[in-house]
């Protein structure tokens, strides 16, 4: 039996405003960082925010992602709680995505 990969999720609506993803906990295991792999429909925006100890998600990074192209969004450094929104340039678009820790 395969161990938990991580959060995915499969064919996601986005629109051409901020539209959440997916969320991330890191498990406890993680020692050295974080990967986000991305495959949206159109062309977008995928942006990482960290949840700070008051609970606000904060903008991290912001990343360009072509359409129909697998993008990575490595971080080499764990992050407790973390959110993955993105934007498209077209709504009516749908994305795949995992988070997971190494």
């Amino acid at each position: 039996m395969a161990g938990q990969r991580g959060s995915t999720v499969s064919g996601e609506a986005y629109t051409t405003s901020d539209t959440d993803i997916l969320e991330f906990g890191s498990p406890r295991w993680v020692r050295q960082g974080v990967v986000f792999y991305v495959y949206a429909s159109t062309v977008g925006t995928a942006k990482i925010h960290y949840k700070d100890p008051s609970g606000t998600y904060r903008e991290a990074q912001t990343t360009a992602c072509a359409a129909n192209d697998l993008t990575i969004i490595s971080f080499p450094f764990p992050i407790s709680e973390c959110k993955l929104t993105y934007v498209g340039t077209s709504s009516g678009g749908t994305i795949n995505a995992e988070g997971r820790g190494y």
